[in-house]
């Protein structure tokens, strides 16, 4: 897997490459399935996350060890909130 993932000023989320799940393509591809701002982003191996400005994270990816936090190993291929870190 080689892939990349950015941040524009207005806080869109940009993803490019051989993802985990899916191929994004060789163009950045905007994701808009998260409907706040983006402020940060991480990214592993086979797993993103990101945190909006409404203070909640998204995960997605293979998730093959419980990596995402979300008490399962079930892939997910788009963003899935992970609300028990959702900044109050």
């Amino acid at each position: 897997m080689k892939y990349s993932m950015a941040l524009s000023s207005d806080g869109s989320l940009y993803l490019w490459g051989d993802g985990p799940l899916i191929n994004y393509g060789l163009v950045p591809n905007r994701i808009c399935s998260i409907p706040n701002k983006v402020n940060f982003i991480s990214i592993g191996d086979s797993h993103m996350s990101v945190l909006d400005d409404a203070g909640i994270a998204w995960v997605w990816g293979l998730n093959k060890k419980g990596e995402l936090g979300l008490g399962d190993c079930t892939p997910r291929q788009n963003p899935y909130p992970l609300l028990s870190l959702k900044e109050k």
